[in-house]
């Protein structure tokens, strides 16, 4: 559940958002739906930076992301290296093919927290 003063946008793109919440105190969700491409990512860059400042355990939901490509990749690598140089935590819910397969086989499973479950993931973010 987001807050009411949750923010979302849909950067103009049909099919595509993001929404910015915070579920519990110590965490910030963002939640994105659609494909996450060349002409998207920025938003979700953008908002995975803001979220970051605000907050050190960030909780990225990408369960309705349809289609992850390598610009949305690149976010994801720069949101979980701020993650790690200001001593933060980001967890990645992706359930769907497209994207734990993108994150598989170009190796970066390593270097990203996946989780295909919602508990899971707040236990290690620590709520």
């Amino acid at each position: 559940m987001t807050d009411p003063g949750a923010q979302s946008s849909n950067g103009g793109v049909a099919g595509f958002s993001v929404e910015v919440g915070r579920p519990a105190d110590a965490v910030i969700t963002v939640t994105v739906v659609g494909a996450v491409d060349l002409l998207t990512a920025p938003e979700v860059g953008d908002a995975l930076q803001h979220a970051q400042q605000e907050c050190s355990a960030v909780q990225l939901d990408l369960r309705q992301v349809e289609f992850l490509g390598s610009a949305g990749l690149s976010v994801l690598v720069d949101a979980a290296r701020r993650a790690g140089d200001a001593d933060g935590k980001l967890a990645i819910l992706a359930t769907n093919r497209a994207v734990v397969r993108a994150v598989e086989v170009t190796g970066l499973d390593a270097v990203l927290r996946l989780f295909d479950d919602v508990d899971q993931a707040a236990a290690y973010l620590g709520t």
